[in-house]
């Protein structure tokens, strides 16, 4: 495959501001970032010519692009949407990037938004699919009845199985697995869960290729 080098540039980027911000929904949060992103840019909404979503509340309520072209006033323009867990940020800009680098555009804007918490959902990391909650007890009862030997999750689910009550280390059978956080968390899970072989995994959460940091067969926090 061709490069891409020196044939695209991101000329303008911005954020919304971080905290729990009830005040606001879905298509404020995309047009603070946006407008942002056109100061920093140096260009306005005319510019763009398309415009990459990640947004992964699309499948739930069905925005599909609707967020672009209502809030954003860009529905004269093509309005590409993903929705890939927690890499979706990262494929829209992946799908910028390729739209220019192949000439298709010039000015092109990768948009990212989400507020499930609006919707009812307790948020992103809290179990798989669109179950509202997840429930670490049936978990652990999973890992005991099936007598299973390896587990892989977030730190979000290992935290609240290692928080519940119904932990009983003694009924679990577990040997090796995955987690995607710091140092401390394969310790705790080492600790708590007894899996002696945890590995930690850096990437863009469980819906990105990652590659592993630490080695299963050796002090999983150990470095050296």
């Amino acid at each position: 495959m061709e490069s891409t080098k020196g044939r695209v540039a991101i000329i303008g980027m911005d954020c919304t501001q971080f905290g729990e911000r009830w005040d606001v929904g879905l298509n404020d949060l995309a047009i603070e970032a946006a407008y942002e992103a056109y100061r920093d840019a140096g260009v306005g909404p005319e510019d763009i010519q398309a415009c990459y979503l990640g947004t992964v509340t699309a499948p739930m309520i069905g925005v599909g692009g609707t967020v672009v072209a209502d809030a954003l006033k860009r529905r004269g323009i093509p309005i590409i949407q993903n929705e890939n867990w927690c890499a979706t940020g990262h494929i829209a800009l992946i799908e910028a990037h390729m739209a220019v680098a192949r000439g298709v555009y010039d000015v092109v804007m990768a948009l990212g938004v989400e507020k499930l918490k609006d919707t009812g959902f307790p948020g992103l990391g809290t179990g798989r699919g669109m179950h509202p909650v997840y429930e670490p007890r049936d978990s652990l009862a999973i890992l005991a009845r099936e007598r299973c030997t390896a587990v892989g999750a977030i730190q979000t689910m290992y935290t609240k199985m290692m928080e519940d009550p119904a932990l009983d280390r003694g009924r679990l059978f577990l040997r090796t697995g995955w987690t995607t956080r710091p140092p401390q968390t394969p310790r705790d899970i080492y600790e708590k869960m007894g899996v002696t072989g945890i590995t930690n995994l850096y990437g863009i959460s469980e819906a990105s290729p990652c590659c592993s940091i630490s080695d299963c067969l050796r002090d999983p926090w150990k470095t050296d």
